[in-house]
């Protein structure tokens, strides 16, 4: 439920990030987290970091969008649904318009894999309230 949007993301921005989903969520005992090559995820700082949470840090092999599947296909729906429908005048307006997508995503849009629900009346169903859960911009 939180992503970050900037220029650039640093080794910095991703330990934050997880700080603000270990204080908001209850985890398994084992977390695993995939990413890509990315000189953030490598960063020894996030590497660290991860292990101290002991959280298993998976990578996928260069040019495989496939080993990370779940995240490519949210890609692929923000680009064909925000991206290419709209011009940004800065990174404000990108940053308010892809909050806006993510509720929406989360909230409103019905996913096939959730036997057609909304991420949130799913797990509603299950007992868990994202609402409760929101992160903090």
């Amino acid at each position: 439920m939180e992503h970050i949007i900037k220029w650039n993301i640093r080794q910095e921005d991703v330990v934050i990030l997880f700080d603000k989903i270990f204080e908001t969520y209850e985890l398994p005992d084992t977390f695993y987290v995939r990413n890509d090559n990315g000189s953030q995820f490598i960063a020894d700082l996030v590497q660290q970091y991860f292990q101290d949470k002991n959280v298993i840090q998976e990578f996928t092999k260069p040019a495989t969008p496939e080993q990370n599947a779940h995240i490519e296909s949210y890609h692929s729906i923000m680009e064909s649904v925000v991206c290419k429908r709209y011009e940004f005048d800065d990174l404000t307006d990108a940053i308010t318009t892809m909050n806006q997508f993510r509720e929406f995503y989360n909230f409103k849009r019905i996913h096939s894999g959730v036997k057609f629900k909304s991420p949130y009346k799913f797990l509603l169903n299950r007992e868990i309230d994202m609402k409760k859960l929101k992160l903090t911009n």
